[in-house]
């Protein structure tokens, strides 16, 4: 990608860095991967995430002190989610850098975070906050053209963790957050569905399981559940995720 901007560095150490650069698309995974010294940057195989048991690599740790001032056009942060001008600081120090003050748009809305690294004799360190507000759920989720769930989405999450290789740090994650939505849509939830049962069974459909069943399936694929607001608390423990004390509010069901 092509890389504009002015930047110092000090041959004397700590090296002193000052300065700013622009880029047009940039791979934020496989930077971050190659900066912490990730052992295979390609952790997805095939449709399953794989993390690598090997230690980390020296990566671009080192005795450094400055910061540098980072705007992009379009940086990649999975394999289906771009943010799109996307700012930060990057700060430098001992062994340890943190990209601060993060911001850009995803999915229609405003993303914004800090991200630290430290590498130590634990392995790398990682701190991080990140917040979405009023993004579309659907661009997170599903490319399918009737996406499981539609609405504005908002997430707000805090976590750390620590390990000697990507498998430990992944599995030692911990933290917490919570999610919340608005005006959202739940596909394949109609909440006219036991209307419908009701109807076809005073039409005089024999009541048996299968039938029934059948009734009530194509019912609730035919509409959609829409959801005024809802939320729940987030807790990642060992590297698992969960979603707890959730309440929605739909003027159409309970």
């Amino acid at each position: 990608t092509n890389v504009r901007g002015a930047l110092g560095v000090s041959l004397d150490l700590p090296h002193r860095l000052q300065g700013t650069l622009e880029a047009d698309n940039v791979d934020g995974a496989g930077v971050i991967a190659a900066a912490i010294g990730l052992p295979d940057a390609s952790p997805r195989q095939g449709t399953a995430w794989t993390w690598s048991g090997a230690p980390f690599g020296p990566g671009a740790f080192g005795d450094y002190a400055g910061q540098v001032s980072v705007k992009v056009r379009q940086v990649s942060l999975l394999p289906r989610l771009n943010a799109r001008q996307f700012s930060a600081t990057l700060h430098a120090g001992k062994n340890k850098f943190a990209l601060d003050d993060m911001r850009g748009v995803v999915a229609g809305g405003i993303f914004s975070g800090a991200l630290s690294f430290k590498s130590g004799d634990d392995g790398v360190a990682t701190k991080a906050k990140f917040t979405l507000a009023d993004v579309e759920s659907a661009g997170l989720l599903s490319e399918a053209a009737r996406p499981p769930v539609t609405g504005p989405l908002g997430l707000s999450v805090a976590l750390e963790s620590s390990g000697l290789s990507p498998v430990a740090l992944i599995g030692a994650l911990h933290g917490t957050g919570t999610l919340t939505m608005k005006d959202a849509a739940f596909a394949g939830l109609n909440p006219r569905a036991f209307d419908a049962v009701t109807e076809v069974v005073d039409a005089g459909l024999q009541v048996k399981g299968d039938e029934i069943a059948d009734v009530v399936r194509k019912a609730l694929e035919s509409g959609q559940l829409q959801i005024k607001r809802a939320e729940g608390k987030l807790s990642i423990n060992a590297g698992l995720v969960r979603l707890s004390d959730f309440k929605a509010s739909s003027p159409d069901a309970e």
